[in-house]
Protein backbone atom coordinates (compact mmCIF):
# COMPACT_ATOMS: atom_id res chain seq x y z
CA UNK A 1 0.00 0.00 0.00
CA UNK A 2 1.39 3.41 -0.94
CA UNK A 3 1.86 6.21 1.56
CA UNK A 4 -0.95 8.22 -0.10
CA UNK A 5 -3.31 5.28 0.18
CA UNK A 6 -2.48 4.84 3.85
CA UNK A 7 -3.21 8.52 4.61
CA UNK A 8 -6.46 8.42 2.62
CA UNK A 9 -7.56 5.31 4.48
CA UNK A 10 -6.82 6.95 7.81
CA UNK A 11 -8.90 10.00 6.88
CA UNK A 12 -11.82 7.79 5.86
CA UNK A 13 -11.68 5.94 9.18
CA UNK A 14 -11.82 9.23 11.10
CA UNK A 15 -14.70 10.71 9.09
CA UNK A 16 -17.54 8.91 10.98
CA UNK A 17 -16.05 10.03 14.31
CA UNK A 18 -16.05 13.65 13.15
CA UNK A 19 -19.70 13.41 12.20
CA UNK A 20 -20.63 11.88 15.58
CA UNK A 21 -18.65 14.53 17.48
CA UNK A 22 -20.94 17.28 16.19
CA UNK A 23 -24.21 15.50 16.90
CA UNK A 24 -26.57 16.64 19.66
CA UNK A 25 -26.36 19.65 22.00
CA UNK A 26 -22.90 20.74 23.16
CA UNK A 27 -22.14 23.26 25.90
CA UNK A 28 -18.93 25.25 25.43
CA UNK A 29 -17.70 27.91 27.87
CA UNK A 30 -15.34 30.77 27.10
CA UNK A 31 -13.57 29.84 30.35
CA UNK A 32 -14.26 27.47 33.22
CA UNK A 33 -11.92 29.15 35.70
CA UNK A 34 -12.24 32.68 37.13
CA UNK A 35 -9.92 34.33 39.65
CA UNK A 36 -11.30 37.36 41.53
CA UNK A 37 -7.89 38.13 43.08
CA UNK A 38 -7.90 39.87 46.47
CA UNK A 39 -11.35 40.31 48.01
CA UNK A 40 -11.88 42.19 51.28
CA UNK A 41 -13.93 40.17 53.74
CA UNK A 42 -17.62 41.06 53.50
CA UNK A 43 -17.48 41.95 49.83
CA UNK A 44 -19.48 39.87 47.34
CA UNK A 45 -17.77 39.80 43.93
CA UNK A 46 -19.72 38.46 40.98
CA UNK A 47 -18.99 37.25 37.47
CA UNK A 48 -20.88 36.35 34.31
CA UNK A 49 -19.53 33.42 32.30
CA UNK A 50 -20.69 33.02 28.70
CA UNK A 51 -21.43 29.64 27.18
CA UNK A 52 -22.42 28.70 23.61
CA UNK A 53 -24.30 25.77 22.15
CA UNK A 54 -21.73 24.49 19.64
CA UNK A 55 -23.82 21.41 18.84
CA UNK A 56 -26.60 20.91 16.32
CA UNK A 57 -29.59 20.38 18.67
CA UNK A 58 -31.31 22.42 21.39
CA UNK A 59 -29.20 22.78 24.58
CA UNK A 60 -31.08 22.87 27.88
CA UNK A 61 -29.51 23.96 31.18
CA UNK A 62 -31.38 21.75 33.63
CA UNK A 63 -30.02 22.92 37.00
CA UNK A 64 -27.12 24.73 38.64
CA UNK A 65 -25.59 23.55 41.91
CA UNK A 66 -22.72 24.91 43.98
CA UNK A 67 -20.34 23.75 46.69
CA UNK A 68 -20.85 26.97 48.58
CA UNK A 69 -23.42 29.52 49.65
CA UNK A 70 -22.78 31.62 46.60
CA UNK A 71 -25.67 32.79 44.47
CA UNK A 72 -25.96 31.40 40.97
CA UNK A 73 -28.39 31.75 38.09
CA UNK A 74 -28.74 31.76 34.33
CA UNK A 75 -28.87 35.25 32.84
CA UNK A 76 -30.56 34.71 29.54
CA UNK A 77 -32.33 31.63 28.28
CA UNK A 78 -31.91 28.16 29.76
CA UNK A 79 -32.85 26.81 26.33
CA UNK A 80 -30.14 27.67 23.82
CA UNK A 81 -30.45 26.88 20.12
CA UNK A 82 -27.38 25.83 18.07
CA UNK A 83 -24.95 28.68 17.61
CA UNK A 84 -26.57 30.87 20.27
CA UNK A 85 -25.11 31.88 23.66
CA UNK A 86 -26.27 32.54 27.22
CA UNK A 87 -24.64 33.40 30.54
CA UNK A 88 -24.16 31.90 34.00
CA UNK A 89 -24.14 34.43 36.85
CA UNK A 90 -22.27 33.62 40.08
CA UNK A 91 -21.74 35.73 43.20
CA UNK A 92 -19.39 34.80 46.04
CA UNK A 93 -20.48 35.46 49.64
CA UNK A 94 -17.35 36.00 51.76
CA UNK A 95 -19.00 36.69 55.14
CA UNK A 96 -17.56 34.42 57.81
CA UNK A 97 -14.68 33.18 55.66
CA UNK A 98 -11.17 32.87 57.03
CA UNK A 99 -8.38 34.87 55.37
CA UNK A 100 -6.45 33.25 52.54
CA UNK A 101 -7.08 31.48 49.26
CA UNK A 102 -10.43 29.86 48.55
CA UNK A 103 -11.88 28.02 45.55
CA UNK A 104 -15.59 27.39 45.09
CA UNK A 105 -17.23 25.32 42.38
CA UNK A 106 -20.48 25.69 40.46
CA UNK A 107 -21.79 22.65 38.57
CA UNK A 108 -23.84 23.19 35.41
CA UNK A 109 -26.15 20.28 34.58
CA UNK A 110 -27.33 20.17 30.96
CA UNK A 111 -28.55 17.78 28.30
CA UNK A 112 -25.11 17.72 26.62
CA UNK A 113 -24.58 13.93 26.28
CA UNK A 114 -20.78 14.27 26.31
CA UNK A 115 -20.64 16.68 29.27
CA UNK A 116 -23.80 16.35 31.38
CA UNK A 117 -22.04 18.21 34.21
CA UNK A 118 -19.62 21.08 33.59
CA UNK A 119 -17.77 22.54 36.58
CA UNK A 120 -16.89 26.23 36.85
CA UNK A 121 -14.27 27.17 39.45
CA UNK A 122 -14.04 30.58 41.14
CA UNK A 123 -10.88 31.40 43.10
CA UNK A 124 -10.20 34.36 45.36
CA UNK A 125 -8.03 35.52 48.24
CA UNK A 126 -9.95 36.77 51.28
CA UNK A 127 -8.18 39.72 52.88
CA UNK A 128 -9.06 39.88 56.56
CA UNK A 129 -7.15 41.19 59.59
CA UNK A 130 -9.13 39.84 62.53
CA UNK A 131 -11.42 36.85 63.12
CA UNK A 132 -13.47 35.71 66.12
CA UNK A 133 -14.35 32.13 66.91
CA UNK A 134 -17.08 30.94 67.13
CA UNK A 135 -19.22 33.10 64.85
CA UNK A 136 -22.51 31.51 65.92
CA UNK A 137 -23.45 31.47 69.61
CA UNK A 138 -26.14 29.15 70.97
CA UNK A 139 -27.23 28.47 74.55
CA UNK A 140 -30.20 27.09 76.46
CA UNK A 141 -30.68 28.97 79.72
CA UNK A 142 -31.55 27.25 82.97
CA UNK A 143 -33.85 28.83 85.56
CA UNK A 144 -30.81 29.87 87.61
CA UNK A 145 -29.04 31.65 84.75
CA UNK A 146 -29.69 35.35 84.22
CA UNK A 147 -27.73 35.69 81.01
CA UNK A 148 -25.57 33.48 78.79
CA UNK A 149 -21.83 34.13 78.79
CA UNK A 150 -19.87 32.95 75.75
CA UNK A 151 -16.11 32.46 75.72
CA UNK A 152 -14.55 33.63 72.46
CA UNK A 153 -11.12 33.78 70.86
CA UNK A 154 -9.93 36.58 68.59
CA UNK A 155 -7.08 36.02 66.13
CA UNK A 156 -5.05 38.85 64.61
CA UNK A 157 -3.84 38.03 61.08
CA UNK A 158 -2.33 41.50 60.60
CA UNK A 159 1.04 43.08 61.39
CA UNK A 160 -0.43 45.71 63.75
CA UNK A 161 -2.21 45.33 67.13
CA UNK A 162 -6.01 45.31 66.92
CA UNK A 163 -8.27 46.48 69.73
CA UNK A 164 -11.75 45.11 70.36
CA UNK A 165 -13.94 47.64 72.13
CA UNK A 166 -17.57 48.16 73.06
CA UNK A 167 -20.21 45.65 71.99
CA UNK A 168 -23.85 46.17 71.12
CA UNK A 169 -26.74 43.87 70.21
CA UNK A 170 -30.01 43.75 68.37
CA UNK A 171 -33.09 44.53 70.46
CA UNK A 172 -34.28 43.20 72.98
CA UNK A 173 -30.76 42.25 74.14
CA UNK A 174 -27.60 44.04 75.10
CA UNK A 175 -24.04 42.74 74.75
CA UNK A 176 -21.23 43.19 77.27
CA UNK A 177 -17.51 42.45 76.83
CA UNK A 178 -15.21 41.14 79.56
CA UNK A 179 -12.71 42.69 79.70
CA UNK A 180 -14.20 45.86 78.25
CA UNK A 181 -11.24 46.31 75.92
CA UNK A 182 -9.16 43.54 74.34
CA UNK A 183 -5.85 44.10 72.56
CA UNK A 184 -4.93 41.33 70.14
CA UNK A 185 -1.19 41.33 69.30
CA UNK A 186 0.06 40.99 65.70
CA UNK A 187 -0.10 37.35 64.65
CA UNK A 188 -1.51 36.42 68.07
CA UNK A 189 -4.71 35.46 69.85
CA UNK A 190 -6.71 36.80 72.79
CA UNK A 191 -9.56 35.22 74.76
CA UNK A 192 -12.50 37.17 76.14
CA UNK A 193 -16.12 36.77 77.19
CA UNK A 194 -19.31 38.11 75.65
CA UNK A 195 -22.50 38.24 77.73
CA UNK A 196 -25.87 38.62 76.01
CA UNK A 197 -28.47 40.07 78.38
CA UNK A 198 -32.20 40.06 77.63
CA UNK A 199 -33.36 43.54 78.66
CA UNK A 200 -37.10 42.85 78.78
CA UNK A 201 -39.60 40.03 78.67
CA UNK A 202 -40.48 38.54 75.32
CA UNK A 203 -43.53 36.43 74.37
CA UNK A 204 -41.30 33.99 72.51
CA UNK A 205 -39.45 31.08 74.09
CA UNK A 206 -36.20 32.23 72.53
CA UNK A 207 -34.31 35.29 71.35
CA UNK A 208 -32.09 35.48 68.32
CA UNK A 209 -30.15 38.25 66.66
CA UNK A 210 -26.66 39.62 66.19
CA UNK A 211 -24.03 41.09 68.47
CA UNK A 212 -21.54 43.61 67.11
CA UNK A 213 -18.03 44.21 68.44
CA UNK A 214 -16.30 47.47 67.56
CA UNK A 215 -12.68 47.13 66.41
CA UNK A 216 -9.73 49.34 65.50
CA UNK A 217 -9.23 47.36 62.29
CA UNK A 218 -9.42 49.66 59.22
CA UNK A 219 -11.02 46.87 57.14
CA UNK A 220 -13.68 45.71 59.61
CA UNK A 221 -14.89 48.34 62.04
CA UNK A 222 -17.54 45.94 63.31
CA UNK A 223 -17.43 42.18 63.84
CA UNK A 224 -20.82 40.50 63.66
CA UNK A 225 -21.70 37.41 65.73
CA UNK A 226 -25.09 35.70 65.48
CA UNK A 227 -26.76 34.19 68.55
CA UNK A 228 -29.70 32.00 69.48
CA UNK A 229 -30.77 31.75 73.13
CA UNK A 230 -33.43 29.35 74.35
CA UNK A 231 -35.18 30.90 77.34
CA UNK A 232 -36.40 28.91 80.38
CA UNK A 233 -40.10 28.14 80.56
CA UNK A 234 -42.08 30.60 82.61
CA UNK A 235 -42.97 29.14 86.02
CA UNK A 236 -41.31 25.78 85.31
CA UNK A 237 -38.06 23.93 84.77
CA UNK A 238 -36.10 24.31 81.56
Amino acid sequence: MTTKAMIFGALLSLAPLAVLAGAGPQITFQTQVHDFGDVIHGQSPSAEVTFTNTGDELLVVEKIMSSCGCAKAVRGSQRVTPGESSKIYAQIITYGMSPGRHTQAVDIHSNDPAHPVTTLKFSFNVVRHVTVDPLFLARRLSDAEKEPVFRLTATNHWTEPITLKAAKSDDPCEALLTPQEIVVPPGGKASFELAVRVKRATPQSYVKGSAYIETSDPLERMLRLRYYIQLPKAGGNS
